[in-house]
């Protein structure tokens, strides 16, 4: 992936790189959408000539698939993942327990530039949460989120981490 200004007619298909507003201050474009006509039109309503981008390489993994793939490999019976915005995986426990971390693979996949997976302490004391009738949120403790930060990934990245995650 590299940064690059394009002209919007050359702009279709790739990530915006930073948010857009509108004269009133209001946001009419969000960061990481992928352009298309309909974004472009929108750009050149605004007065737009050029715009930031992010230009996936051929062996980059878009976020939210790297995201996917990963959190996949450290998803295990006691892990509900719930997925949020722009690369984001959260993991939350379906059972009572102790949360215990595997500190050197979780060392190793934080080494991998534009890849950060955050966990609660060693030996935490866990518990699903149980709906009541005023609670719709039936997931559990949150013990960890992993992110791809930058909007891709390079294959062999992914691939590398895949392999310590899935271990």
């Amino acid at each position: 992936m590299y940064i690059q200004r394009l002209p919007l007619a050359s702009a279709a298909g790739h990530l915006l790189l930073h948010n857009v507003v509108d004269e009133a201050g209001k946001r009419v474009l969000r960061k990481g959408v992928r352009l298309g006509q309909a974004q472009l039109a929108q750009l050149q309503s605004l007065g737009w000539q050029e715009v930031e981008v992010a230009v996936l390489q051929a062996d980059d993994v878009w976020e939210d698939e790297a995201a996917s793939q990963l959190a996949a490999a450290l998803q295990s019976e006691a892990l509900d993942v719930a997925w949020g915005v722009g690369g984001r995986a959260n993991f939350h426990t379906t059972v009572s327990g102790v949360f215990v971390v595997d500190i050197e693979r979780l060392r190793a996949i934080n080494l991998f530039p534009g890849l950060t997976l955050a966990t609660l302490p060693q030996f935490s004391v866990v518990h699903p949460r149980f709906a009541t009738e005023n609670e719709t949120n039936r997931q559990g403790d949150q013990v960890a989120t992993l992110k791809v930060i930058p909007y891709a990934l390079p294959l062999t990245v992914v691939k590398q981490a895949l392999a310590i995650a899935a271990a």
